[in-house]
């Protein structure tokens, strides 16, 4: 027996369970708080529209599991000194922030009381496990400028909770070395935070991103990346259509047209029922068009946003020549129907021909449609 295979075997169904989890776990509506201090607002005005999905490995999710699992670790390592920690409020749930309608949210680790230099000081817990690279960043800088992100966290989550104080607890992973840290709330920097994902969240245009070249470092580690540098086209949900219509569990309906402002590698033009986009370095055209839109079946199979983000895109004269087909072919009714003259019209000049010709009438034309 070969358990040199037997073994990774085992560890790839363990990751593979890890996997099969994240699938099942629902996308956040809100923008999290966690979150708030990253310094690139396009990836965080991209992930609050769910252009894309980070797709992390199995392996690199249990990863994430080993730093919740020291949490617990913590808090009784803490109460073994004589602290008082609540990991929960007097409602028995997790300490909660809320901010902006309950658009930007945020769950603390706990509060804790009777910590050695200031016993009487209730101060919001945050614990963090990492590297040791990571860990000895953090001990010559301090967490402020070595992970502005959990500084920002803290300083959302001291304002929501009226804290004035915050411990930082971390745990280095290769050597359980543990690093604390005092912070201060900083009010004035807390607001900052707080216009800043008002303007995340309420401004319909992408915010410029940290760089425009994606082999940027930092570019090519962020989960958004393809989608901002235009190498992708966005998820299809109801957070990437351009229609408002406020259905919260985001999955697409069959009217679904992608909002051109998450379209970064294509210039648009909006129609009714169907977007016209023109690829800026090639200028190829392409459609999007919903069900309702033009033509009817025909150009949504063609071209529907499913299609679209799987790269099986029809182009406008794909469209025109499926068109010109159906009225060559149709011999059926010559009864002129003014809705499938308007169905047509933005394509008059290209088949104004078989207009004039072949106009049919509502059930000809969709018998013909089913017919093909």
């Amino acid at each position: 027996m070969d358990l040199t295979n037997l073994k990774t075997s085992t560890a790839d169904l363990i990751y593979r369970q890890y996997e099969l989890k994240n699938k099942k776990q629902k996308r956040r509506k809100y923008l999290g708080g966690s979150e708030i201090g990253d310094e690139c607002e396009r990836k965080l005005w991209l992930s609050y529209r769910w252009a894309d999905k980070p797709n992390f490995s199995g392996r690199l999710l249990r990863l994430f599991q080993y730093g919740h699992d020291a949490e617990p670790r913590i808090v009784n390592e803490l109460r073994g000194i004589g602290c008082d920690v609540w990991e929960v409020n007097s409602n028995g749930k997790q300490f909660e922030v809320s901010f902006l309608n309950g658009r930007l949210l945020g769950h603390a680790d706990g509060v804790i009381m009777g910590l050695p230099r200031s016993p009487k000081t209730p101060h919001l817990a945050e614990f963090k496990t990492a590297n040791d690279r990571s860990f000895k960043d953090m001990l010559k800088k301090g967490v402020e400028k070595s992970k502005p992100v959990h500084y920002a966290q803290m300083q959302l989550y001291m304002k929501g909770l009226e804290l004035t104080r915050a411990i930082y607890i971390v745990e280095n992973k290769n050597t359980s070395e543990l690093y604390t840290e005092r912070v201060k709330y900083n009010a004035d920097y807390a607001n900052q935070l707080l216009a800043k994902a008002s303007r995340i969240l309420d401004t319909p245009t992408a915010p410029v991103g940290i760089s425009q070249d994606p082999t940027f470092y930092k570019c090519k580690w962020c989960d958004y990346s393809k989608v901002c540098h235009g190498q992708e086209w966005p998820l299809v949900n109801c957070r990437t259509c351009i229609k408002d219509c406020k259905n919260e569990a985001g999955n697409p309906c069959s009217e679904h047209l992608f909002n051109p402002e998450l379209v970064f590698s294509h210039d648009s033009e909006v129609f009714d029922n169907y977007i016209e986009y023109t690829c800026k370095e090639t200028g190829e055209v392409v459609l999007n068009v919903c069900e309702s839109g033009f033509p009817p079946r025909v150009g949504g199979e063609l071209c529907s946003s499913e299609l679209l983000r799987n790269g099986e895109i029809a182009t406008i004269q794909e469209s025109k020549h499926a068109v010109k087909e159906l009225f060559l072919t149709c011999d059926i009714c010559l009864e002129a129907r003014g809705d499938v003259i308007n169905r047509i019209d933005p394509y008059r000049e290209e088949i104004g021909d078989y207009i004039e010709y072949k106009d049919i009438c509502n059930g000809c034309y969709s018998d013909l449609l089913m017919d093909i």
